[in-house]
This record gives structure tokens, sequence and C-alpha cells, in this order.
């Protein structure tokens, strides 16, 4: 939820309070920063016209990255928006696919059939509200962090779960002749990969996933992974909204490292809000 300008020289973070004057702007955005490492639960509306040139790939069916269309970024990749027919949907920025309500352990799934079943409904993708659409993308960065979990307590055979669609096309690539003949199987996908390769990166997604100036392991891709150590490494601390900084959030989020008397190109000072000590503020 961005701070927005509420008047002359005033500033608003959500519907919290109202400041003006001198610095408002920069009180507003501490006071949405505090709010979400506390806890916040909600999408931030993000204009993706003002965000910084990172490769950020949005599907057509939302808009795309130049479209008008409202979006929301929740826990830093799950983009939410709509459809040019009203429909909400979720999708993942990092696995670079949109989320599906037909999950078995999704709790609003079995309702979602009845409206599929029903034709008020045409797409596993699509669904009828904000708040079910933030209900989406918290069930499925809950069930990525049991598997990052499940796979740092040995699973090797887990270490697919965290590749990109390229990654996982390159290692398809090593497939031996026995395994391609295996590929060809009426049961398995296109993108079936052997238990051996699998097994044989385990560890070398784990060394990819692990955060090597604070330790932080717990992501649900190696694209996760990969920004979080962009970011600790350069500034010691994440963005707000977990996917970029915008100038005025670096500027409060480098002040605000500063007045705490904490080095910023280091992460041991726990977080003053929470007590982690894994980089964000």
């Amino acid at each position: 939820m961005p701070v927005r300008k509420v008047g002359k020289n005033c500033y608003q973070w959500g519907n919290q309070k109202l400041y003006c004057g001198k610095d408002a702007e920069r009180k507003a955005i501490l006071q949405g920063i505090a709010i979400e490492n506390t806890g916040w639960k909600e999408a931030e509306e993000i204009n993706l016209n003002e965000a910084p040139h990172i490769g950020l790939v949005v599907p057509s069916a939302l808009g795309g990255v130049e479209g008008k269309r409202k979006m929301w970024l929740h826990k830093g990749h799950y983009l939410i928006g709509t459809t040019d027919s009203g429909e909400w949907a979720v999708y993942d920025l990092d696995a670079q696919e949109f989320l599906g309500w037909n999950g078995i352990t999704f709790p609003l799934s079995q309702q979602y059939w009845k409206w599929y079943e029903a034709k008020k409904i045409t797409e596993y993708w699509h669904l009828f509200s904000l708040e079910d659409a933030i209900t989406l993308a918290d069930w499925s960065n809950e069930h990525d962090m049991e598997t990052a979990d499940d796979f740092h307590n040995g699973e090797d055979t887990l270490s697919i779960s965290f590749m990109s669609k390229n990654q996982r096309k390159a290692l398809r690539m090593k497939l031996n002749s026995n395994e391609r003949e295996m590929a060809r199987h009426g049961n398995r996908g296109s993108d079936w990969i052997s238990n051996r390769l699998t097994i044989e990166r385990a560890d070398e997604v784990r060394n990819e996933l692990e955060c090597p100036t604070c330790g932080e392991k717990r992501f649900g891709t190696i694209v996760a992974a990969q920004r979080h150590q962009f970011y600790c490494d350069k500034y010691g601390f994440q963005p707000p909204n977990g996917l970029y900084f915008t100038p005025v959030s670096l500027f409060v989020a480098k002040a605000l490292n500063k007045k705490q008397g904490f080095d910023s190109e280091c992460t041991c000072s726990p977080c003053k809000f929470c007590n982690d000590r894994t980089g964000h503020l």
C-alpha cells in the first residue's frame, strides 16, 4: 500500500495517521515501513510505469508492463490485477506463471470448482475478488515456505521446485539416453526430469538459496534468493515492497538504518521491529 498525497504538503499511508508540513512524506513512509514489518497483510498498489527497469515481465492478460490498469504487489513477487473481462488474477513474477485456485489444499478450491462447473468462471486462474487473490497468494507462499523447509531438511528430490522454467529446461538437456526414453512415456509431462538429476543438483541449489551475507535460505525460488542476496550485499536491507526500491523509499531506508546505528553493509544487527536478522528493515 503506497503513501498518497491527500492535500497540500500532506501525505498518508493507507488510512493511517495524516502527516502535513516539513518531511510529511518521509514520516508517512516510515510509518508504512514500520507497519509492514510488524505483520501488515494487505497488498500494495503499485504503478509499474514508475518502477525501475529490472526486467519485469507482466502478461498481456493483466495489461502488460505499460498498461493503465491498477495492480497490486504482495509479498514481493505476487502481482495481482484484473483481466480484460474484469476477473482477478495472481501472477507469480518469479515463477512467471499464474497461480491457480485448483490446488487440493487451497481453502477456496471447492467453491471455485462449483463456480467452474456452473460456468460462472472459465479459467483455473480467474478469481472473483481482490480478497480471494490475496488468499491465494498467501496460500501459495505458505506452501513454498513449507517446501523450502522440507528441502533444507534433506528432501533432495524437491530441488527442481526452486528452479525457473529455463533452468529446468537446461537440466532436461542432461538426461541420458535411458532417461530420454523414459521421458517419452505417456504418463510423464513435457517437463519431466529424472530423480538422478534432481538429486545431483540438490546441494548446488541449497548453495544458491543461502545468502552469503546474512545466511537466510528460506526462499520459494532461486530468483527470490538472488534478489534478496543482491539487496543484502548492496544495501544491507531489503526493499519495503520486497521487489524494488523507489528513490524515496531507498533514501528513507538508508536514513532509518543510519539513525538506528546499523552498518548499511552489515545485517548482524536485528530488526528493531521483529528482532529478525535476515537483512530486512
